[in-house]
């Protein structure tokens, strides 16, 4: 699946410091129920630690699942709408990476030699 988040390119020239960036992963179980109508996935990342990437988009919205339900029980529904559509136009234009890349980027690389 496609899962994005914003990456940050302190020492870019002529460009946003913050940009999407996606990668195609493997969730690790899903889909899960998130609430109000949402599903999301659990990721491993190769570091070890868990995320959650919302069903339609992709978004990494959280790091466990008990975390994201409560955000989602305590939105309001139609903040909800409008996140999940702008994170719907952000997925489209993010640019993808590997997934090593990816995980770097984020700080999630495996902390045992290779």
């Amino acid at each position: 699946m496609h899962i994005w988040t914003w990456g940050s390119f302190p020492f870019v020239m002529g460009g946003p410091v913050r940009q999407a960036v996606k990668t195609d992963v493997e969730p690790t179980s899903g889909p899960h129920d998130l609430g109000q109508g949402y599903t999301g996935y659990v990721i491993t990342t190769p570091a070890g630690n868990t995320r959650v990437a919302e069903a339609a988009t992709g978004a990494l919205v959280g790091d466990t699942l008990d975390d994201v339900r409560r955000d989602v029980a305590d939105a309001n529904p139609e903040t909800m709408r409008d996140q999940i559509a702008a994170a719907a136009n952000h997925a489209h234009s993010a640019k993808t990476l590997t997934p090593a890349e990816f995980w770097r980027l984020m700080k999630e690389t495996s902390t045992t030699p290779s």
